[in-house]
């Protein structure tokens, strides 16, 4: 595993990542983890020591970036592809919003060590959930909430134009974009890249049918859910939203802000002005978590 980049990122999100770290830690007790994020982020999360810090916080550039969250994300991302990286093959991303159920990284060092050079839960492009004709008869990619990928299939070295790719803003080749990472994603095969999908019922994300019926079904309508990882999504642009309000689109900052509240009330007991969680939904994820035999 050293031979390989492990990163997360936290940018006003740090109680988030100390969560998700503490079960990744848990399963990976001797792995280091590259962490970018700000002085207040860092100190939440450098009380474990296999955490190498990358403060971020006087990058103003990084810092306009995260204006507009995602390009902040992106830039991290690239900077880790052109420079952080650079010595290393394969690079390795979990978000900050899942929590570890059991080991994982074995599943993908497994798929590295065969050769694959894009590994991660299913995206659908042709059975896509968003009813999109116009993705017809392009494959499958990716989702990047858990993957890897070979730093050296990416041939883009133009710093702004990879960070947009990264983004999901700019496809070189024309192809129509679903989401972040995507236009890497399809470099990375054009240049003979091969693509391994993770089992959806150990990592969740999509079935090959496009649809999230895994054995986890009835929990997959806010997260995606496994039996080795659960993914919360949107929870660290939840937290920067309700703290620090958002220049994106109404629909999404309140969606964010709702999951922001479930999260912290499941594993902080914490409630927040303003924001009201679903009770019912509430109670079977709390229940479900004390059946577990304390995998959390």
């Amino acid at each position: 595993m050293n031979d390989n980049f492990i990163y997360t990122e936290a940018v006003n999100c740090g109680l988030i990542l100390k969560k998700c770290l503490e079960t990744f830690f848990k399963y990976h007790p001797n792995v280091n983890v590259h962490v970018f994020g700000f002085e207040n982020d860092l100190n939440e999360v450098n009380i474990f020591p296999n955490v190498i810090p990358h403060d971020i916080t006087n990058d103003n550039e990084c810092k306009r970036f995260y204006q507009n969250g995602h390009l902040g994300t992106a830039y991290i991302g690239a900077k880790v592809i052109t420079e952080y990286a650079k010595n290393h093959k394969y690079i390795i991303h979990f978000d900050s919003d899942i929590i570890f159920r059991e080991e994982c990284l074995s599943f993908l060092i497994d798929k590295i060590e065969s050769g694959y050079d894009l590994i991660g839960p299913r995206r659908c492009y042709e059975k896509n959930m968003n009813g999109r004709t116009d993705l017809i008869g392009l494959p499958d990619l990716v989702q990047t909430y858990f993957y890897a990928y070979n730093r050296e299939k990416i041939t883009t070295n133009n710093f702004s134009i990879l960070q947009n790719m990264i983004v999901g803003y700019h496809s070189p080749k024309g192809y129509p974009i679903l989401d972040y990472f995507d236009p890497v994603s399809f470099e990375i095969l054009d240049n003979g890249g091969n693509i391994y999908f993770l089992d959806s019922d150990n990592f969740g994300g999509l079935t090959i049918n496009g649809d999230k019926k895994n054995k986890y079904y009835e929990f997959n309508e806010d997260t995606d859910f496994g039996e080795k990882l659960i993914h919360f999504a949107g929870i660290g642009s939840g937290m920067k939203f309700y703290y620090y309000g958002g220049n994106t689109h109404d629909g999404y900052i309140k969606w964010a802000i709702r999951r922001f509240g479930m999260y912290y009330k499941l594993f902080y007991d914490e409630s927040f002005n303003g924001i009201e969680i679903d009770e019912h939904k509430y109670k079977i994820f709390k229940d479900l978590f004390n059946e577990t035999n304390n995998k959390l």
